[in-house]
């Protein structure tokens, strides 16, 4: 899991390069404290999205990928907690954070739309049992 990690990481990175340049504004003295600020704030609002995830019946078909989510938020937060942060890569790591949060919500989307799709097809069977003993007793009579 933990190569995997970091080759996810480094996917991203090379997208992430591939748009260096594209902007060409400078930027002022106080964006890398409104860039700590935002990213500190995201923290806690993937966390908090991360906590009611695991709540979920389906989480412990989506530990890896859940804690997979909490380790780029680990790691985030202790590059923003460092003496010298890379914010680029605070950036990278939310995003990362995110998107694993997103497979996840699929991913529960998808079980949830499964496990409806079966109570429907029990119901089905059900019923079309009971259709049959009813015609059966009615061929007998």
């Amino acid at each position: 899991m933990h190569y995997a990690k970091w080759m996810t990481l480094v996917a991203a990175l090379g997208i992430a390069s591939a748009s260096i340049g594209c902007g060409g504004a400078t930027p002022d003295a106080e964006t890398p404290v409104e860039v700590e600020v935002g990213a500190k704030e995201r923290i806690l609002q993937y966390r908090t999205t991360l906590g009611q995830l695991r709540d979920s019946r389906f989480a412990k078909e989506a530990k890896p990928d859940l804690d997979m989510a909490e380790s780029w938020l680990a790691d985030a937060d202790a590059q923003l907690r460092s003496e010298d942060p890379q914010l680029d890569l605070v950036e990278l790591l939310l995003q990362a954070a995110r998107g694993q949060l997103v497979k996840v919500r699929s991913f529960y989307g998808r079980r949830e739309s499964e496990s409806t799709l079966e109570e429907l097809r029990g119901d089905y069977e059900q019923q079309k049992q009971q259709i049959e003993e009813l015609r059966d007793n009615e061929e007998t009579k």
